[in-house]
């Protein structure tokens, strides 16, 4: 990684226990001999991470909130506390058949040889604010060409009354997502009389422009779950991931480029592949999305307490 690597400040946080897990965005923790309530912003499974008597990073978000530049009180949360990182168990990705032991049995091994903890971010939102600083400052060479980022694109469909299809040309600033895609290059643009708006399918992390180069859609994937060195996603089945990647084939005969970006939030993993087993549905998606001309990268960070740091170096996606 570079002197001037790109990083998140994690700020205050503080070290608990897992004592359960009682639905998908909560944890209880044991914090300083008292049990919180901890939202977890990954809906994933996090069975290798999220489980009794495991080591998590909490950050007390406080009863009261803000509305940013408003002034005005929202709603108080139900939790007070964000669950921020887990400790792998050093068993949990290195040992072949351990991974077939209950996590809290692989934990208790792995306490005896922990050597160093390998903190995993369980915070889906730090991947694509990561890569966003990424893109603005042209830091990876497959986006060098780029100079015009905008964030939350939604991609749009338009019907001709007379039954053609037709696309809008690029979004302006105020309208990010208005444009694009059923069956014409960017650029193409039918009368407003003459289209029937239909609604939108999906909204992808980034959409991109440069000179001289097509505009590229990226969804950004956040990487949890590790086996012997190999990140797998999703590690719970994602209709919303595979119709993404289906999306994304559909932009790129459109004439768009498209990406699926991983980022692994740990830094342990040296491949990157999809999980079968666990949604043999996203899987196949992305192999017709790739033979398609979906172009599929990888990257990792690493996670202390203190901040996640992106590498540059691309990781091999192995399908």
């Amino acid at each position: 990684m570079t002197a001037d690597a790109f990083r998140i400040s994690l700020g205050d946080l503080r070290e608990g226990t897992v004592v359960d897990r009682p639905n998908r965005f909560v944890a209880i923790v044991l914090l300083d001999g008292k049990e919180v309530r901890c939202h977890v912003a990954d809906s994933g499974r996090l069975k290798e991470l999220i489980f009794p008597g495991n080591r998590v990073m909490v950050r007390d978000v406080g009863e009261g909130r803000e509305r940013a530049g408003a002034g005005k009180a929202m709603p108080p949360r139900k939790t007070s506390f964000d669950l921020v990182l887990a400790a792998a168990p050093p068993s949990c990705g290195s040992r072949g058949r351990a991974m077939e032991a209950p996590c809290s049995e692989r934990f208790e091994r792995g306490r005896a040889d922990r050597g160093g903890t390998t903190w995993v971010s369980v915070d889906t939102r730090y991947p694509t604010k990561l890569f966003g600083q990424v893109l603005r400052a042209r830091g990876v060479p497959d986006f060098a060409e780029y100079d015009v980022v905008r964030a939350e694109y939604s991609l749009r469909g338009y019907e001709r009354k007379d039954g053609d299809t037709s696309a809008t040309g690029s979004p302006d600033e105020g309208s990010a997502g208005e444009g694009l895609v059923d069956g014409k290059k960017p650029g193409a643009q039918a009368p407003e009389a003459d289209r029937v708006r239909k609604e939108p399918t999906s909204r992808f992390d980034f959409y991109l422009e440069g000179p001289g180069v097509a505009p590229a859609l990226v969804e950004v994937k956040s990487v949890t779950l590790c086996v012997n060195g190999k990140g797998l996603f999703p590690d719970a089945p994602t209709a919303r991931g595979a119709r993404h990647v289906r999306e994304l084939a559909g932009a790129v005969s459109a004439g768009y480029r498209a990406y699926v970006v991983f980022i692994a939030q740990r830094d342990d993993i040296q491949t990157v592949s999809p999980n079968p087993r666990t949604d043999p549905k996203f899987a196949a998606a992305l192999a017709e999305a790739t033979g398609a001309g979906v172009r599929l990268l990888a990257y990792r960070c690493k996670v202390t307490p203190k901040e996640i740091v992106f590498d540059p170096t691309l990781l091999p996606v192995i399908l």
